[in-house]
C-alpha cells in the first residue's frame, strides 16, 4: 500500500511540475548591433565579485574576464599554456619559471603583466580567500617576478595540485583596479567579509570590470539578460588547437558578443529555444522534455559525462544531526535508485561517493551504500534498529524520540523550487516522506536558489539541504578538500555542514601533497569512505548532461567532459551579421508539456 502511494505520489509530482504556469519573458532593449550568441540560463549572476563567483550562475558570467597561467585544451583537457607563454621546472621539481606572453592587455588597453600575478597571489594569501586558498595553501611557497614577465613559484614539496589545479584554477586579476578593493577592505574591522561583499561596476568606486578574457562586460539589466561583449584585445584570438583525432579549432570569439537571457524555468528557456530566440540553454535538460526536443529538426540534443553530482547535507553543529548514527540511518532510508529509474528516468544514475564513476580510477566503488537494493521494508527496519540501538525511542504516535526523550523538532529541507529544478524538488518531497515513515519531521521546503546558498554557505544556519556541484572536466579529486576539509568550515567557505574529522583533512592534504601515484590513490579511497560514513554528505544522484542547442545559427559545437560549453569561444556564426539581439514578448500556458514528456575547470554550486 504504501509503495502504491509513492508512485502516486511521483506521478502527480511530474503532473505538477511539468504542467507550467503563465509566464512573460521581458523583451530586451538594447543599441548593440551586431552577431549575439544568446543563452538562455535558469538564473542571473548574484554579484560581480569573481572571488565570490562560486555559483555557477555567477561563473558563468565572470568566468570569462580573467586569464590563468595554464588552460585544459578543448576536448582532449591537457594542461596548455594561456596567458603563459612556457614554463621550465627545476631538477628537484619544486621551483617553476613561467614566461608571459608579452602582448596580452586588459581591455583598457592596460599590459597584463607578472605583477599582475604576484598581486592575485598575494591577495588570496593575505585575505585567505576561501574559494581560492586551496590553490596556494601548502602547494606554492613563494612567488616572485624577477621582471614584468616571468614569474618564479616555489613549491614546499612535490605535488600533484600543482598542475591539476593551481596552474588552472588560480585567476589572474588586475592591479590596477583590484588593487583599490583590497585597500578599502582593509579599512574595515572585518576585512574579508568587506572584500567579499564588494561588487564591480560602472556605478561603483571602482569602474567598470576590467577583463582580460575573450569577452568584455557589456550591460546587466537585472531580471532580463546580462550583455557581454567580444574584446578586441583578447591574447587568444587566433590561438588554433589541433586535437588527437586530428580535429582543428581556431579560437575567437568569432561574433560581437554574448546574450545572457534570464528564463528562470526550463519550460520558458525551452520555448524561448524552440521560436529561436535563444541558440544555446546552458543547463541540463530535464527528462521530461528530451523527446520533444529530438523531435524539432532545428534542435541539436548533446549527451555527456559529468564530474558533478546532487546531494544532500545536514548540519553537524546542530543538534541532533551532529549525531553520526541519527545521520547514517536517515542516509539509509533514501532510497536511491527509486530517485535514479523514476525522477531521473535513466538520465544519470544513484551517487553513493563523494567522487563519481566519470572520474574512472579515483572512484571508490567500494564505499558504504546505506541499504542500495533494500525493499522500503528492510530499509525502515534497519533505520529503526540503528537508532534503537544508540539510544532512540518513539512515543505512542509514532513519532522519534532523541535520546533525551524529548520529540525531535520539526525542520526543513531547503530544496530548489520545481520551476527551477523539478527534479531537486520532488527528490525533497520523497525524501520527506521516507523520514517521516520513522516518525522523523521534516518538510521539503522548496527555496530560491539565492536563499539556499545565503542559509547555507553564508550564514550556516540551516538543518538540511540539496544542491549540486558543477565540477570542471579534470577527474583529480581534489574538490574532496575544497568541500570537506576542515578550513573550509566557516562563512563563505564550502563545508557549510561543518564537517570536521583530523584523519579526513590528512588524507586530503595528502592527495594534493605526494606525487606518488599509489600513495594519491590510496588517500582518495580512504577519504571518500570517512567522508560517506561520517555522512558528509548523502550523495543522491549523478546526471547525465543533457544540452540543447541550435543547428541553424552557429556551427563549430563540440561535446567534452562536462558537456558543449567549452565550444562556446569557438562557434562561428551561419548567419550574416547585422542583427541587433531582441527579446520577444512571451505569454503562453504551457498546458501539453507533461504529454511531450564547465568550460570551467572550477567547481560551482548548481
Amino acid at each position: 500500500m504504501r509503495k502504491e502511494r509513492m508512485v502516486k505520489i511521483t506521478a502527480a509530482l511530474l503532473v505538477v511540475i511539468l504542467f507550467a504556469s503563465v509566464f512573460y519573458v521581458q523583451p530586451i532593449s538594447t543599441q548593440e548591433q551586431g552577431t549575439f550568441l544568446k543563452i538562455g540560463m535558469q538564473d542571473e549572476p548574484k554579484n560581480t565579485n569573481i572571488y565570490k563567483a562560486t555559483d555557477v550562475w555567477t561563473a558563468n558570467v565572470l568566468g570569462w574576464f580573467y586569464p590563468t597561467l595554464f588552460i585544459l585544451s578543448p576536448i582532449d583537457r591537457e594542461l596548455s599554456p594561456d596567458f603563459a607563454e612556457s614554463m621550465e621546472g627545476s631538477p628537484d621539481g619544486l621551483t617553476y619559471t613561467i614566461k608571459l606572453k608579452q602582448n596580452a592587455k586588459w581591455d583598457d588597453g592596460t599590459p597584463i603583466t607578472a605583477q599582475d600575478v604576484i598581486f592575485s597571489f598575494d591577495l588570496v594569501k593575505e585575505l585567505q580567500l576561501p574559494d581560492y586558498l586551496p590553490y596556494i595553501d601548502g602547494i606554492v611557497d613563494s612567488w616572485s617576478a624577477p621582471d614584468d614577465y616571468t614569474v618564479v613559484l616555489k613549491l614546499p614539496q612535490c605535488t600533484p595540485k600543482f598542475k591539476n589545479s593551481t596552474l588552472i584554477g588560480m585567476v589572474i586579476v588586475p592591479k590596477h583596479q583590484w588593487s583599490k578593493v583590497l585597500d578599502d577592505a582593509r579599512k574595515g574591522a572585518e576585512p574579508l567579509q568587506i572584500f567579499l561583499d564588494t561588487n564591480l561596476g560602472a556605478d561603483t568606486p571602482y569602474g567598470k570590470l576590467v577583463s582580460g578574457g575573450p569577452f568584455s562586460w557589456g550591460e546587466w539589466q537585472k531580471g532580463s539578460f546580462v550583455r557581454i561583449v567580444a574584446n578586441t584585445n583578447y591574447y587568444g584570438k587566433g590561438r588554433v588547437w589541433t586535437t588527437k583525432s586530428g580535429k582543428t579549432l581556431t579560437e575567437g570569439p568569432n561574433y560581437d558578443g554574448i546574450l545572457f537571457k534570464i528564463y528562470g524555468t526550463t519550460d520558458a528557456a525551452i520555448l524561448g529555444l524552440q521560436k529561436g530566440e535563444i541558440d544555446y540553454i546552458w543547463w541540463t535538460i530535464d527528462p521530461g522534455f528530451i523527446a520533444n526536443l529530438l523531435a524539432d529538426p532545428n534542435v541539436e540534443v548533446t549527451k555527456a559525462d559529468e564530474l558533478g553530482y546532487y546531494y544532500l547535507a545536514m548540519n553537524h553543529a546542530k543538534e541532533p544531526f551532529n549525531d553520526k548514527v541519527l545521520r547514517q540511518a536517515l542516509a539509509t532510508l533514501v532510497d536511491k535508485q527509486f530517485i535514479a529509474s523514476r525522477v531521473l528516468q535513466g538520465y544519470g544514475g544513484p551517487a553513493h561517493s563523494v567522487v563519481m564513476p566519470a572520474a574512472g580510477k579515483w572512484y571508490n566503488d567500494g564505499v558504504n551504500k546505506y541499504g542500495f537494493g533494500m525493499a522500503k521494508a528492510d530499509r525502515v527496519a534497519k533505520a529503526k534498529e540503528m537508532l534503537k540501538n544508540a539510544g532512540y525511542s518513539w512515543d505512542a504516535d509514532g513519532n522519534l524520540l532523541l535520546k533525551n526523550g524529548k520529540k525531535m523538532a520539526p525542520f526543513d529541507i531547503l530544496t530548489p523550487p520545481a520551476d527551477y529544478d523539478p527534479l531537486r524538488a520532488m527528490s525533497g518531497v520523497l525524501i520527506q516522506e521516507w523520514w517521516r515513515a520513522i516518525g522523523v519531521p521534516a518538510t521539503a521546503k522548496p527555496t530560491s536558489f539565492g536563499q539556499i546558498v545565503a542559509s547555507t554557505f553564508e550564514q550556516m544556519t540551516f538543518d538540511v539541504y540539496i544542491l549540486g556541484w558543477r565540477i570542471g572536466g579534470n577527474p583529480y579529486p581534489d574538490h574532496m578538500y575544497d568541500f570537506f576539509h576542515s578550513s573550509q568550515a566557516v562563512p563563505d567557505g564550502n563545508n557549510p555542514m561543518s564537517f570536521k574529522n583530523p584523519e579526513f583533512d590528512k588524507l586530503v592534504e595528502d592527495l594534493t601533497r605526494n606525487c606518488d601515484e599509489n600513495a594519491q590513490m590510496a588517500d582518495a579511497f580512504k577519504a571518500q569512505e570517512i567522508a560517506i560514513d561520517e555522512v558528509a554528505y548523502c550523495p543522491l544522484y549523478y546526471r547525465s548532461l543533457n544540452e540543447a542547442h541550435r543547428k541553424d545559427t552557429f556551427e563549430g559545437w563540440f561535446v567534452q567532459l562536462g558537456g558543449v560549453a567549452g565550444s562556446i569561444n569557438y562557434l562561428t556564426p551561419l548567419k550574416p551579421a547585422g542583427a541587433k539581439p531582441t527579446g520577444i514578448p512571451v505569454a503562453i500556458a504551457l498546458v501539453g508539456l507533461a504529454g511531450a514528456a564547465a568550460y570551467l575547470v572550477r567547481k560551482r554550486k548548481d
